[in-house]
């Protein structure tokens, strides 16, 4: 089978062109660093089917960090029968160099002239023929965004790697600095000439990109713009708009849905135990959680639009200054902004860092942001127990966290992760207008691995909470659940939690499941309070200590195995999980006396 593989310099457009050529619909993003592993699919050519392989962003065959050592070594080592080099036509010049390296694999290249409607706009004109004739391989005018030129740049690639045979790799790697460097002038040198040869570029004094730039990262503008955009965001998903949505499924689900199951159940003549397990455990443990799609999909959404405008490319640059005092640069802002939404692929994205200390620190901080299980969770408690406060209060939470990531940068810097701190080059791509397919596409992947999420794991942990509080240790079947296996767990652990204001046995058992998913803590609340409200269970300033500790506890057992994967040591692993809980714990005890004295 044809093996064809998307090269190209970080944001030049591969995963768009990858998503139609492929019909996948894999994140994308205006910015560097949406890709940090291989992707492959399916392209049916005629009757033949094409394997593309979407690579990550790198700048050159000569890699730093972990996602341009993949791309890397899937380009040398596993042998691609073609190459789509995806260049954007608005800054060849900085693209073609990783162009000259490719050429020199062996492998036969194909260059996608990408973007070239942007270029149009701008006045730029190419000769096409003639930068083929000099460089020697064939070149494509494409616009991925707008689907045009596809279908020539696929036919040209594979009669490419048809009729091509590929050479015996002949990467020139330079052994030493000075020899790089000889290389990098003689390469800049000849993109050069053919730039000249094959461009005709209009001079523009400034672009639209560059004078909102003038107010969006200026040096007393930035920050307030950047707490005004976010205040805005949570105003309209946790304010008035989101609880709205969020009621109105709360009235499908677990009042009509609830009611229509149980007419069904009690029908068909459904004994006790069945129904009970129906009612109180699976649709009462899913219902209490899926309500809160809608905030979840808004949250996503209005995160995804700012990510596909080029905006989240500024808020790495004009935080860097201010992370460096917390031992992190601004390529660590995006991986932890990636964990407000789910903290498994943020701790992957951290690939795009450079420095073993900085991702380190970055991946264990990481589960301090409020990902998307734990905001269901603040948003549960926000209505229940804080009323009209609710909003503030998911404020202060989300601030709690990210002051709790910084003071630990700082404990970390100065301790054991002392290092050296490495430049930080940001590239701040054009601004454009969000693509609604990619929009959707972002938003619809973060609500399917919710729902997914909703309808596997705390399917199961809700059929376990329910088994596991009707029963007890003798397997027989309890009318009051303190009594029951359930209990005997919560109980074990619950005066651990006494200075932090809930060492009931039923709050401390429902921070056990949230070790496989934080969604899980209102499943089982739900499930062992039954109807009651949680307002009659906590006092403000308990649920607030509660949701602290939920903030900043080791995360799920999905983004303990990435950090591990990630760190690859186990030890860290541990070590971040522990200092994460203890962490939760003091931060906890200490919210709970202070709010205690300003709630009495």
């Amino acid at each position: 089978m044809l093996k064809l593989a998307l090269a190209g310099n970080p944001n030049c457009g591969k995963t768009t062109l990858f998503n139609i050529l492929t019909n996948s619909r894999e994140h994308t993003g205006n910015r560097p660093g949406v890709t940090v592993d291989v992707k492959e699919g399916i392209c049916n050519i005629g009757d033949e089917p094409v394997v593309i392989s979407d690579l990550p962003g790198i700048y050159s065959l000569y890699p730093y960090s972990r996602e341009e050592i993949i791309a890397c070594s899937y380009i040398l080592n596993n042998k691609p029968d073609c190459i789509i080099d995806i260049v954007d036509a608005v800054n060849i010049e900085r693209n073609m160099y990783l162009t000259t390296q490719l050429a020199e694999t062996g492998v036969p290249v194909v260059m996608a002239l990408n973007m070239m409607d942007e270029a149009d706009k701008r006045g730029d004109r190419f000769d096409i023929e003639k930068m083929e004739r000099l460089m020697k391989i064939p070149v494509v005018p494409i616009s991925a965004l707008k689907g045009l030129g596809i279908e020539e740049l696929v036919r040209r690639a594979v009669s490419t790697a048809a009729v091509r045979k590929r050479g015996k790799y002949d990467l020139k790697l330079e052994e030493n600095e000075e020899m790089y460097e000889k290389a990098a002038d003689r390469r800049y040198r000849y993109i050069e000439y053919i730039v000249s040869q094959c461009v005709s570029k209009k001079h523009m004094k400034s672009t639209l990109s560059d004078r909102i730039d003038l107010v969006v990262t200026n040096r007393l503008l930035a920050f307030p713009i950047f707490f005004a955009v976010m205040y805005i965001i949570f105003s309209v998903t946790f304010g008035s708009v989101g609880k709205s949505l969020s009621h109105g499924m709360d009235i499908l689900v677990n009042d009509r849905l609830a009611g229509a199951v149980k007419n069904i159940l009690a029908a068909i003549n459904t004994n006790e135990f069945m129904t009970s397990l129906v009612i109180d455990g699976i649709v009462k443990g899913i219902g209490m959680v899926i309500v809160f799609l809608p905030q979840i999909v808004l949250l996503f959404l209005f995160l995804s639009i700012l990510e596909d405008t080029g905006y989240m490319a500024r808020v790495s640059f004009i935080t860097d200054r201010l992370l460096r005092g917390f031992g992190l640069s601004g390529k660590s802002f995006v991986p932890m902004l990636m964990g407000f939404g789910c903290s498994v692929p943020a701790i992957m994205a951290s690939r795009t860092l450079r420095s073993e200390k900085e991702r380190k620190l970055t991946i264990i901080l990481i589960p301090f942001m409020t990902c998307g299980a734990r905001m269901a969770v603040f948003a549960a408690f926000g209505s229940a127990v804080f009323g009209d406060r609710g909003l503030w209060i998911t404020a202060a939470l989300y601030s709690i966290g990210i002051a709790v990531a910084l003071i630990s940068g700082i404990i970390f810097k100065n301790t054991v992760l002392k290092g050296e701190e490495e430049g930080f080059i940001a590239e701040l791509p054009p601004y454009r207008l969000p693509s609604l397919r990619n929009v959707l596409i972002s938003v619809s992947e973060r609500a399917e691995d919710f729902i997914s999420k909703v309808f596997t794991t705390l399917f199961t942990v809700s059929i376990i909470i329910w088994l596991l509080q009707s029963f007890d240790i003798s397997l027989h079947m309890v009318k009051d659940n303190s009594r029951s296996i359930f209990a005997y767990m919560g109980k074990a652990v619950a005066p651990v939690f006494i200075p932090c204001g809930f060492g009931d046995w039923r709050k401390a058992a429902a921070l056990i499941t949230g070790l496989g998913a934080k969604e899980a803590v209102i499943s089982t609340l739900g499930i062992l309070y039954g109807n009651t409200p949680l307002s009659l269970h906590f006092t403000e300033a308990s649920a607030f200590s509660y949701l602290v500790f939920i903030l900043l506890y080791m995360p799920c057992a999905a983004a303990f195995t990435a950090a591990y994967k990630e760190m690859k040591s186990i030890k860290w692993a541990v070590f971040a999980a522990l200092y994460q809980t203890g962490t939760a714990w003091l931060v906890s005890a200490a919210v709970y006396r202070i709010s205690s004295f300003i709630m009495s």
